[in-house]
């Protein structure tokens, strides 16, 4: 059945909007695959009304900028959201430093005072020390150009993630352990220390340096120690044991330049015995 111009243009709205049976919509492009002008109406109903073909074209050149805005807005987006997450990290990163980084800031030791040192009997070096401070306490070692020793005590920046307090109070025993620390340097060639403090620069404290005539340890400072540290009064330098091995004649309370002559004998490799210690 062939149809004409005016029914098939009465039909096109419904044709367009989907709502013809199939037998309808077979007739309409039966008849649009032979009508021009049918089929520039059919066209018509999709531009918007009342436009011109210039005001399309204008149309269709906004649509196309506003896509391009917005996929420019979706990329500004996407680089914010990727520049926010690294200033996060970044911020993050730096406060898990200040939290955890015990060795920043060195303490101000001007008020620090060292005391009461003295000579145990295995030739270690007690002492007392006097700080009005509180915080805790992390350390880190320097060592000068003449054989010098530092311990640096230091604090986190901002005392975050510290625990309470320090291991130790003002007026507490410490022990320096000349020997322990030298034997391996005597070993390898390297500089014996030659003194050891607690700081550095101009606030540094001297604990020990060569040739400091220091006193035995009393028996009252002995029981002292002892009940800090658990140290047994009879404990004999390794070294010195060494040295009295080799028939020499060792010295109660040895000091560390008394050591630095023991220690060549516990390094002897026939003395065994510093391989067991």
């Amino acid at each position: 059945m062939k149809l004409s111009c005016n029914v098939i243009r009465d039909l096109l709205p419904l044709y367009r909007d989907g709502v013809c049976t199939d037998e309808t919509c077979a007739l309409v492009e039966a008849h649009l695959a032979d009508c021009a002008p049918c089929r520039a109406e059919l066209a018509a109903l999709d531009a918007p009304l009342g436009q011109t073909e210039e005001e399309q074209c204008e149309v269709r050149t906004l649509d196309s900028v506003a896509k391009t805005w917005r996929r420019g807005k979706l990329r500004a987006f996407l680089k914010g959201c990727a520049v926010t997450a690294l200033l996060c990290a970044v911020l993050l990163g730096l406060f898990a430093a200040l939290v955890g980084w015990h060795g920043a800031v060195p303490y101000d030791l001007s008020q620090m005072q060292v005391y009461d040192q003295c000579v145990l009997p295995d030739g270690r070096i007690a002492y007392r020390l006097d700080y009005p401070g509180d915080r805790y306490m992390e350390y880190r070692f320097a060592e000068g150009e003449n054989g010098e020793k530092y311990k640096i005590p230091c604090h986190s920046v901002t005392g975050l993630g510290e625990p309470d307090g320090r291991d130790w109070q003002s007026g507490d025993w410490h022990i320096y352990d000349w020997e322990e620390e030298n034997v391996f340097r005597v070993k390898n060639g390297a500089q014996p220390t030659t003194a050891y403090y607690w700081g550095e620069g101009d606030n540094a404290v001297l604990i020990w340096q060569q040739g400091m005539d220091l006193p035995r340890a009393t028996d009252a400072q002995l029981a002292e120690i002892a009940a800090r540290f658990g140290i047994a009064d009879t404990r004999c330098s390794p070294a010195a044991e060494a040295a009295a091995a080799a028939g020499v004649a060792v010295t109660d309370y040895p000091t560390p330049d008394e050591l630095l002559g023991y220690i060549p004998y516990y390094l002897d490799q026939n003395y065994p015995g510093w391989r067991e210690k």
